[in-house]
């Protein structure tokens, strides 16, 4: 008998869809499904965001102590918000969002009613704190920031607001500290106005004395029409635009002047370097493809050959402007530097040591290398097998221990599913920390993952699974036929506390888990 499906009940089947497909907009169907650390500082202590039916809570983790608590006062905070913004905030649910914890525990800062607001701990009292814009790159002595006006860049003393340009020859398609126009093609990113809230494409030196920051020139780079049916200003008319944008074949592409400025005296020393090509990316500081030395006397950066078949680290005497290539990678195909695309470089620089450790595929598989920034020499292999490292999430100096996602270790298993394994860069030696037959997430900051997360509505800035010590991870173990639960591991790996399981209750009714298979393909050897 031929198995028959009304048109009822198929209607009921694209509602209970469309209930899944809007459920990021609406109520939540799985909470705590994974979880964002943010470490206090360099210490072993976090603080996380709960979810809950209707509402949300802040909890305060000491990693050393085992000890998982409210992080504050809800409900002080909520009444002291209430007077102050003269706003209804609700202590189960407070409007709070991108909360900051580094003055934690005397206070916590946080963003409500497109305000920057600081709440004492001990007094549980709000007050508006001013705040500088978020598209202006602070010094790491929080003394001075460069922002981009115009075409060039410049500069402000946030002790005196003293402002001055650092850069006075920048023009339309030849401007200071800015990507490509194609990054963004329907932000206009031509005109001098939306260049005053772009994020400037440079690096401060460790010392707060230089700016390593590019000039970026599309002159000669064609356009190519673009039209935006929704534009952001709110009007219903499309509009076309005419971005600079190179396609594969082009004799002009976009390209860039790597050069630092000392932010005293505004002195430019360029790279003795022939231009940085784009290569089609989000440009070598955004893709972190930028460091700087301890001493702030040299800065490195990345140099991609157009088709992306050779790779250069570069180092830069930023006193002098001499430059000198110290690694090249070669390929017959094609090198990445990143497991993913659009996220930053898997590579990690270690100034204090003056290593490298260099993230390459090219015997195949990708492993680790580490490099000598002294000589460019290669110190050792530090992984090897017919397996991959996915990430590099961190390195724990005191012990030399380099943190890492792996995957396809074992035959039987998923091959998607990561392990979270460190590896001593002196020894080689490999040490899991969690696996089993599921996948183990560990965030790292500013991955392409976070962003996403973010463009979803969490709190993903300054997020990192790993703690500053080494000693400490968070990881959320998954696959897709169970719930979730979220972990708290020491160093070795053992379990110290489960912080979250995944509440999936608000699931439909006859819900059912999706089912793993694995099959043969065509040729009944790959799986699949």
């Amino acid at each position: 008998m031929t198995n028959k499906v009304t048109a009822i009940e198929i209607l009921k089947r694209y509602e209970q869809a469309r209930v899944f497909e809007q459920e990021s907009f609406t109520n939540a169907l799985v909470l705590n499904s994974c979880l964002y650390p943010k470490w206090i500082g360099t210490s072993d202590s976090f603080i996380y965001l709960r979810e809950k039916m209707n509402g949300k809570e802040y909890r305060f983790v000491d990693a050393q102590s085992s000890t998982n608590q409210l992080a504050f006062d809800h409900s002080a905070l909520a009444q002291s918000l209430s007077q102050e913004s003269g706003h209804e905030c609700l202590a189960y649910n407070p409007p709070i969002s991108d909360i900051e914890v580094s003055e934690y525990p005397n206070y916590v800062s946080f963003h409500a009613f497109d305000k920057t607001w600081r709440f004492d701990l001990e007094k549980g009292v709000c007050e508006i704190v001013s705040a500088h814009p978020a598209h202006w790159l602070v010094s790491p002595d929080g003394k001075r920031a460069v922002y981009i006006h115009g075409y060039n860049l410049w500069l402000k003393n946030l002790e005196t607001s003293e402002e001055r340009a650092l850069t006075y020859d920048g023009e339309k398609h030849y401007a200071y500290s800015v990507n490509p126009e194609r990054v963004d093609l329907t932000s206009g990113i031509g005109d001098g106005i939306t260049l005053s809230s772009a994020i400037p494409q440079a690096l401060w030196s460790p010392d707060s004395r230089v700016i390593f920051t590019l000039q970026t020139d599309e002159r000669q780079v064609q356009t190519l029409p673009v039209n935006v049916y929704i534009p952001k200003d709110g009007l219903v008319r499309p509009q076309s635009l005419q971005p600079r944008y190179a396609l594969p074949g082009d004799e002009h592409i976009a390209e860039y002047r790597m050069l630092v400025i000392e932010a005293d005296t505004g002195t430019l020393v360029e790279a003795a370097y022939p231009r940085v090509l784009d290569v089609g990316d989000l440009g070598p500081f955004q893709r972190k493809r930028v460091w700087w030395s301890v001493d702030s006397g040299l800065a490195y950066f990345v140099d991609m050959a157009r088709g992306e078949k050779r790779a250069r680290v570069v180092e830069l005497n930023t006193f002098s402007g001499d430059t000198r290539v110290l690694v090249e990678e070669c390929s017959d195909t094609y090198i990445d530097l990143h497991f993913m695309n659009e996220d930053q470089c898997t590579f990690l620089p270690l100034p204090e040591s003056q290593e490298l450790i260099w993230w390459s595929e090219l015997s195949g598989w990708a492993h680790l290398y580490l490099y000598d920034l002294n000589t460019g020499e290669l110190k050792r292999t530090l992984t090897k097998g017919d397996w991959l490292v996915r990430e590099v999430l961190g390195f724990d100096p005191k012990h030399r221990d380099v943190f890492i996602q792996v995957a396809g270790r074992h035959a039987e298993r998923d091959p998607y599913y990561q392990e979270t394994c460190r590896v001593n860069i002196d020894s080689g030696e490999v040490t899991t920390l969690a696996s089993s037959d599921h996948n183990y997430v560990v965030h790292k900051t500013n991955s392409l993952d976070l962003f996403v997360f973010k463009y979803s509505g969490h709190d993903t800035d300054n997020v990192s699974g790993l703690a500053p010590s080494g000693s400490y991870f968070v990881t959320t173990r998954t696959r897709v036929d169970q719930a979730s639960a979220t972990e708290l591991r020491d160093r070795e790996g053992c379990l110290v506390m489960v912080l979250e399981k995944a509440d999936v209750s608000a699931l439909p009714d006859g819900w059912q888990w999706p089912e793993p298979v694995k099959l043969k393909a065509a040729d009944d050897k790959t799986d699949i």
